[in-house]
């Protein structure tokens, strides 16, 4: 039968607790406050946790109020080694104007879901949606896999994280994926005039925001004959292309804008 002893420490004024066996410390936990706090007993439990005996004079911190001079706590303690979601991975690609996130859990103990956060600094995370766990109850020891969708992300850089809550309203955060939308192709209208032609060339280009484009023509196989880049805004844009000096032949006209 394993032997559990208890080590009771004082690191400023906090209840630090230890669970060690013969083999090493097995678990820890420190309860803070600003003043005086003790703790005289620790059980573990038929759940793998903890309950946990002592006396604060704290009215801050870990501590919700005081009664008196000294006040008697007893703490019920979950087990630092059972996470609620195990093998939590977050990735992301873009996908033409969105981008998708996908993740995958290994196993998970009382999950409520997932909160899809979207930053575009890093720093600064705002909530844009709720995946709901697949997970009977909140429960599974399989593999389950997640996709969202973001079709309202930034034209730029977007970081994404997840906020895994459990059902007493804990929660985690695992990894940051940042996700780049640097070359995409234009969806806007393209049109050329006058075709064919000899001297100028014009492209009429109607786009849906403010962008960076890029404008290469090519011969047939494949090299690159004349470029040009410029910033065009919103709606319609007109390019003019002085092509006197090329071959008579079939050129192809390339587009790419740069976002961001």
């Amino acid at each position: 039968m394993k032997k559990i002893y208890l080590f009771t420490a004082f690191i400023i004024t906090n209840i630090y607790s230890i669970a060690q066996t013969s083999s090493g410390i097995e678990w820890q936990k420190c309860l803070s406050g600003s003043n005086g706090d003790a703790a005289n007993s620790i059980k573990q439990t038929i759940d793998g946790g903890y309950i946990v005996a002592g006396v604060s004079y704290s009215n801050d911190g870990d501590v919700s109020g005081n009664h008196g001079i000294s006040d008697r706590w007893i703490v019920k303690l979950k087990p630092d080694n059972i996470l609620p979601v195990t093998n939590l991975i977050l990735t992301g690609k873009a996908q033409g104007r969105q981008n998708i996130l996908q993740w995958t859990t290994a196993a998970e103990q009382n999950n409520t879901g997932f909160e899809v956060q979207r930053s575009n600094d890093g720093y600064n995370f705002n909530k844009i949606a709720f995946v709901k766990t697949k997970a009977p109850d909140g429960n599974s020891n399989f593999k389950l896999s997640y996709e969202f969708s973001d079709i309202a992300s930034a034209s730029s850089n977007n970081y994404y994280r997840l906020k895994q809550i459990d059902k007493d309203n804990t929660y985690t955060y695992p990894n940051i994926v940042l996700i780049r939308k640097e070359n995409t192709a234009i969806t806007g209208d393209l049109q050329i005039y006058p075709n064919p032609s000899k001297n100028i060339l014009n492209v009429k280009i109607s786009l849906p925001g403010d962008s960076n484009v890029k404008l290469t023509v090519t011969d047939m196989a494949g090299k690159i004959i004349l470029g040009k880049s410029t910033s065009l805004a919103k709606d319609e844009n007109i390019i003019q292309l002085d092509i006197s000096h090329l071959s008579a032949g079939s050129y192809l006209i390339k587009t790419i804008s740069k976002t961001g």
